[in-house]
């Protein structure tokens, strides 16, 4: 008998979320002449003087001497000096050559940043910062690869900025946590808010699937992917999320977060519903930083 555990993060997905934390792929970049460097500027496609945009610069761990404070600027003469003097930076390896995670908890003397540029509140652009207090070079990681930068950038870019302070917000449904950040929205002082899995599903279930002997989808490499193209023929207009969380023979076990009228009609694929139960999220929660 498999027993799952299931919070609003899934425990059984633990690891490949920790792996997954690399990859910023909404970071746009393009590339420089040699093949070795790119341009990694957060504001190609940004129209600074239209306003609204804001960037914030969140504190990930700190030395004994350094508290976790987090900054941001919505000086769009500021972002326009930025623009200018970010990249482009040297392209070292890839970006799961770096277990981000790790490196700030148990590397001494590490410095440990999230850059989030967002506009009206809506963050559009990321990426995760790291450098040693000795050493003259950072990392930068994103969806593309792990780039080199000067770490004089950041301790100037803090003297710059304004001090800002996370807020986190429980609710006790998808619902509520829903209209409080619309709300937020609307007071037009929302500068940055996590990305949670309650933002576009209502809940999740657990399929088991059997492979069958001729299946084209038998090979791991395979599998999720063609599970997606199986869901998204059967609802073409729906969002969903598909995630393996068990890996055996013959039976395999998927997430799938979604809305839950997604479950009203899932039996048409053929796939057997473990424990027959839909599973709304718990421990909804919300990070925000506010301009006050």
């Amino acid at each position: 008998m498999i027993h799952f555990k299931m919070k609003n993060k899934h425990p059984l997905l633990f690891a490949p979320i920790l792996l997954s934390l690399l990859m910023f792929s909404e970071i746009k970049a393009q590339s420089d002449n040699a093949p070795t460097e790119r341009n990694l500027s957060f504001f190609d496609n940004c129209v600074l003087d239209s306003g609204g945009y804001a960037l914030v610069l969140k504190t990930m761990n700190s030395t004994s001497k350094e508290e976790l404070i987090d900054y941001f600027t919505m000086n769009p003469d500021f972002l326009k000096k930025i623009k200018k003097e970010m990249g482009p930076f040297i392209k070292t390896g890839n970006a799961t050559d770096i277990h981000y995670p790790t490196f700030c908890m148990e590397t001494p003397g590490a410095h440990c940043y999230e850059l989030h540029l967002s506009r009206y509140g809506n963050t559009f652009l990321s990426c995760k910062i790291g450098f040693l207090e000795a050493d003259s070079t950072g990392m930068i990681t994103d969806g593309g690869g792990r780039f080199k930068f000067d770490p004089k950038w950041i301790k100037l870019l803090k003297i710059e900025l304004k001090k800002t302070k996370k807020r986190v917000k429980n609710f006790n449904s998808v619902a509520d946590a829903r209209k409080y950040l619309n709300d937020l929205k609307k007071t037009g002082k929302l500068l940055h808010y996590s990305r949670e899995l309650w933002q576009n599903y209502d809940g999740f279930f657990i399929l088991e699937y059997i492979i069958p002997k001729k299946e084209v989808c038998d090979e791991v490499d395979w599998y999720i992917p063609c599970l997606k193209a199986k869901m998204k023929s059967l609802y073409p207009n729906k969002k969903f999320r598909v995630s393996q969380i068990s890996n055996g023979k013959p039976a395999r076990f998927v997430s799938v977060d979604c809305e839950y009228d997604v479950l009203l009609n899932i039996n048409k694929l053929g796939y057997k519903l473990y424990q027959n139960k839909w599973n709304p999220y718990e421990n909804i929660h919300l990070e925000y930083y506010l301009n006050e």
